[in-house]
């Protein structure tokens, strides 16, 4: 072998092309099919608004009900506005997944906000439309020393709430994608060198209709 001008002859050689030929990447894993919902999530599938989307939106925006709600807060006409000009529609973002779970804490607030602000459609559309598909997961405890420390900085992220947490940590044991509409916490915690396997998508709020 002739390392100055890179001519190899017949010999084998044990250079540092042989080295690099020997070097196999490892496969990717396969992308995840459990699809881990924290609350903002479970607010868009339920929501009048992700509803009206699917139909006849302008009917629902000449609800004066819908009007009244609007004129409250500018994040609930913003929340419209952006659905009349591109509909978020998750639901069908969730199709290429085969398993959907919350963490109990995320749920337990879910249920007790849908019970406070909710409508009776939107409460009807969670009981019967989604609660018997989602899954009450909590964390896993039998995990491997990489998820372990995985988990442990995941806890020890900061300027991101317990509840959002626990969304987290559960998508990261349970090596799901997070679906959230909490883009902050994601960049946060990248800022804090996490890089969560996370879908943002826009915040869709409750009408109470």
């Amino acid at each position: 072998f002739q390392a100055e001008d890179g001519i190899r002859d017949s010999v084998a050689s044990r250079g540092l092309g042989d080295v690099y030929k020997r070097q196999v990447l490892p496969p990717l894993p396969p992308p995840p099919t459990t699809a881990n919902l924290d609350i903002t999530a479970l607010f868009a599938l339920v929501s009048e608004v992700s509803a009206a989307a699917g139909g006849s939106f302008m009917a629902f925006l000449d609800d004066p009900a819908v009007r009244e709600w609007a004129a409250k807060k500018p994040q609930h006409a913003a929340c419209l506005n952006a659905e009349l000009e591109d509909p978020l529609n998750l639901e069908r973002q969730l199709r290429g997944f085969d398993r959907f779970v919350v963490h109990p804490s995320v749920l337990k607030r879910f249920e007790k906000i849908l019970a406070a602000m909710g409508g009776p459609r939107e409460r009807r559309r969670w009981e019967e439309e989604w609660r018997h598909r989602v899954e009450v997961m909590s964390v896993p405890e039998n995990i491997d020393e990489r998820m372990s420390t995985r988990r442990a900085r995941v806890r020890e992220l900061e300027r991101i709430t317990k509840p959002q947490l626990d969304a987290f940590e559960l998508g990261e044991t349970a090596t799901a994608k997070t679906f959230t509409a909490n883009g902050r916490a994601v960049l946060s915690a990248a800022e804090q060198g996490v890089i969560l396997d996370a879908h943002v998508h826009r915040a869709i709020w409750l009408v109470g209709l």
